[in-house]
């Protein structure tokens, strides 16, 4: 084994166990979100290399475009009613309606309208790969200029704190600091880290009296910039700068806050030279912690200061609220017994004082409170289970009136109301008027939810597809960007019934499975045994494409269910596949017995793909010579389970691999890809040879079987995460789900630009049926010359109408037409399309 210590790391940070339930200290969701996002992209190496993002956003956007882009573009689905993760929100200083805000993965945001409607946000595009924007800052008395902090990290270089060693904690890349001088209308880069995309900025500040001086608290310290963001210097080096505060008089005196997760030098530090010279401040606070600290300084007073200081990642781990009324020099422990932080003192918390009163504070945490005594008695203000599960209207609140999304990361101050404040949570941004008395969502438009993979669509009904989110539970899709919400926590992979589509099956963390009789309205609990097994905190389940009543689902053990969940066996006689989680599931659409298997890279194994014949008994390795990479998405051939395409993640490999062969023999099939982590593929039923991936900055098309790619990006933004990739079969709907930007559709090219040149009367020739033998939605697809009534029908052996498919009026060109066997009895039928220039006849097997 090469690299045992680091992979036995990977293990324990990316995997758990599958019960979650319990009333022991709990580990942070983000945290485990966070840990296999970086685990997967930087496996093998302990990081992801400096300049890979931004090369790859290059070359993509220098690539000649496929032909198929040509196609309609991609319109964003939502959800417009939820949103995903945010990290920083502003006012603009000098025209408070407008708002910005930054979101972990999806891009820049503003508003016009104070965040208020159903359509109150556009992402602002800014000519670089941006995902992620953790911190905005203006210039005093210029709201033309605007700084973005880049890249979400909150561990680099170090431990966790508990004395292991692993990679770094981080959600997305950062390309440094970038500027805009006309209020956002263009973009420059100011520090320039195009080469460096694993460092991040947490937090900016423009100097309040000389607007040429700008502070960032970074990855690599605190860093100043004398003349307006067109040259840096590193200030302070120590690593892991989580936040600055300037006196607002005397702003040669920066105070600023290092570390996170026990990282070396982590402490609150003081500069009164402008950043020539720091000391760390000690008398009073903790003498160590193992989170973030974060800072505020009363306007109305400057000699007082509070910080909230976090201690780990469990929710046993506790918080610190301080406060120095000389400046710094000494601290008082305020409060330690209220637990603000939850288990989340590493990633979301602070403090803000109020502009002219400066024992009253807003703390953020998991919940907001609020203190009218300097921090002695905090007093909530929030409740996160007042939420609204339902369908929450676009444009509205989505709960009581003491509800915000927990999980709060930044506040802003209305700069002439004390009063009004913006909150950017896990869940959007929130809204209170009346100082923390009463709250509401502003999030219409705001499409920034985290999908992961495991998306599914309905076979009936396009406008029905389902998937899960991080921190914003499973989401249904019912035809508009108003979503419906299942169930909490995070969400995992889905699927719907394709013969019965109220027949809904979802998951949350570490394969908390349920099924749904009705549309989700009601639901049961199918969780496979083995809640003690090792287990993926994001685990596949599938129901196999030959027999929606067969269940594959993936612990470090492979569980088998004939009955939809009802009862479960345990796969490969017993025995774990590798001693690793699965990552992913894909099934055969002729054989319910066929299906493959993706585990994960670990302490006990590489990461493997392994096929089963026999519906699960045994399974067998089929790796070959594929990179010891993080294997991640499967795509089956709807026509031929023999045929696979699969992604890689990592760098410094090709990215997708085909077999024709069952996996007795791969090949490299990514020419024309970026060396990128490849996230999701699929193939189009209909046209075998087309196939998608998804990856870091976007979806490519290869239409040759793999040979050659190209960008397939039209309408869609700069650069996204495309996480899964699906294809809604009725109406040929492509769809990504996005970890950051929510749901994406793209409608695919009928078929009239591939049907070959046939003569009216050959025209029977390309009359098909498939998937065939079926067991549940079945397509029948033909072509006419002209616009005619035509029957189609399915009939059984004794010549004998069945079901009936169609009767009336079809336009020219090709017919694709879905229907459902689920009803009909296990045999052998024949489908018929009648019109005045086809009478062809088809055979098709119905089974169970």
């Amino acid at each position: 084994m090469r690299f045992p210590l680091l992979l036995a790391a990977v293990s324990v940070l990316l995997f758990g166990c599958g019960q979650q339930e319990s009333s022991a200290p709990k580990p942070s969701g983000a945290w485990s979100s966070l840990q296999w996002m970086n685990g997967v992209r930087a496996y093998p190496a302990q990081d992801i290399p400096g300049a890979g993002f931004s090369q790859a956003f290059a070359e993509k956007r220098g690539a000649r475009k496929a032909d198929m882009d040509a196609l309609e573009p991609w319109e964003p689905r939502g959800p417009h009613n939820v949103a995903g993760r945010m990290l920083t929100v502003a006012f603009n200083p000098e025209n408070t309606r407008t708002l910005w805000a930054g979101s972990a993965s999806g891009g820049l945001w503003r508003s016009w309208s104070a965040g208020e409607g159903t359509a109150a946000w556009h992402r602002v595009e800014t000519g670089f790969p941006l995902l992620s924007v953790s911190a905005l800052a203006f210039a005093p008395g210029d709201s033309s200029t605007i700084y973005i902090g880049t890249g979400e990290v909150y561990n680099y270089g170090q431990g966790d704190g508990r004395g292991v060693t692993h990679r770094p904690t981080r959600g997305s890349y950062g390309t440094g600091i970038l500027v805009s001088r006309d209020g956002g209308q263009s973009w420059s880069r100011s520090l320039d880290w195009e080469a460096e995309q694993g460092r991040g900025v947490q937090m900016l500040r423009v100097n309040p009296v000389r607007a040429e001086t700008v502070w960032a608290a970074t990855t690599e310290g605190t860093y100043v910039s004398y003349d307006a963001g067109a040259t840096w210097l590193l200030a302070n080096p120590v690593l892991m700068a989580t936040d600055i505060a300037i006196h607002p008089a005397d702003t040669s005196s920066v105070f600023a806050a290092h570390g996170n997760l026990g990282s070396p030098g982590h402490g609150l530090y003081r500069s009164e030279d402008g950043g020539a010279s720091w000391e760390r401040l000690a008398a009073g606070l903790p003498a160590t912690y193992r989170g973030k600290a974060l800072l505020s300084i009363a306007p109305s007073d400057p000699s007082v200061l509070y910080a909230t200081i976090g201690n780990g990642f469990s929710s046993s781990d506790g918080n610190w609220l301080v406060r120095s009324v000389d400046g710094g020099d000494t601290w008082e422990i305020r409060e330690s017994a209220t637990n603000f932080v939850g288990s989340q003192g590493w990633y979301s918390h602070d403090v803000q004082v109020h502009p002219s009163d400066p024992d009253f504070i807003t703390v953020i945490g998991f919940l907001i409170y609020t203190s009218s005594d300097g921090g002695g008695v905090l007093l909530p203000a929030t409740e996160w289970n007042s939420w609204t599960i339902a369908a929450p209207q676009v444009g509205q609140h989505d709960g009581a009136s003491n509800y915000t999304h927990p999980d709060h990361h930044a506040l802003a101050v209305h700069p002439e109301d004390p009063d009004y404040m913006l909150f950017a949570t896990d869940g959007g941004i929130y809204r209170t008027t009346d100082g923390a008395r009463s709250f509401r969502a502003l999030n219409g438009g705001l499409q920034t939810v985290q999908f992961y993979a495991g998306m599914s669509n309905s076979a009936r009904d396009s406008e029905y597809a389902m998937a899960g989110t991080q921190d914003n539970t499973t989401l249904l899709y019912r035809g508009t960007v108003r979503w419906r919400i299942l169930s909490g926590g995070d969400g995992a992979w889905t699927a719907i019934d394709p013969g019965r589509p109220n027949r809904l099956f979802w998951s949350s963390q570490y394969l908390a499975m349920r099924r749904s009789t009705d549309g989700g309205i009601n639901s049961v609990s199918i969780r496979p045994p083995g809640n003690n097994r090792f287990t993926g905190f994001v685990a596949p389940f599938i129901l196999s494409p030959a027999d929606a009543d067969k269940v594959y689902a993936g612990r470090d053990l492979v569980y088998v269910s004939t009955d939809q969940g009802e009862t479960w066996g345990t796969g490969n006689r017993g025995n774990v596949l590798t001693g690793e989680p699965l990552v992913s599931l894909a099934g055969s659409h002729q054989n319910r017995d066929v299906a493959y298997a993706i585990t994960a890279p670990g302490s006990f194994d590489r990461g493997r793909v392994l096929i089963t014949t026999n519906g699960g008994s045994d399974w067998r390795d089929v790796t070959g010579r594929l990179p010891d990479r993080y294997l991640v998405d499967l795509a089956v051939d709807p026509t031929d389970d023999s045929r696979v395409f699969l992604t890689v993640a990592g760098f410094g490999s090709d990215h997708v691999f085909r077999t024709s062969d069952a996996g007795a023999n791969w090949e490299p099939a990514g020419s024309g890809l970026p060396d990128l982590p490849t996230w999701s593929v699929a193939i189009d039923p209909d046209y075998p040879d087309t196939v998608f991936a998804g990856n870091d900055v976007g979806v490519f098309v290869s239409e040759n079987g793999g040979d050659t790619w190209g960008p397939f990006d039209a309408g869609l933004p700069e650069a996204i995460i495309a996480m899964d990739l699906s294809i809604s079969t009725v109406e040929r709907k492509l769809r990504v789900a996005t970890h950051g930007n929510g749901m994406w559709q793209r409608q695919l090219d009928g078929g009239e630009n591939r049907e070959p040149e046939l003569p009216i009367n050959q025209a029977f020739e390309v009359l098909t049926v498939f998937p065939n033998p079926s067991n549940g939605i079945t397509r029948v697809t033909f072509v006419l010359g002209d616009a005619q009534d035509a029957h189609v029908g399915v009939y059984n052996a004794d010549g004998r109408l069945s079901l009936l498919v169609h009767e009336g009026r079809l336009e020219a060109g090709r017919s694709m037409l879905p229907f459902s066997t689920v009803d009909l009895p296990a045999g052998n039928y024949f489908v018929s399309v009648r019109s005045a220039e086809l009478d062809a006849t088809v055979p098709l097997a119905v089974v169970r």
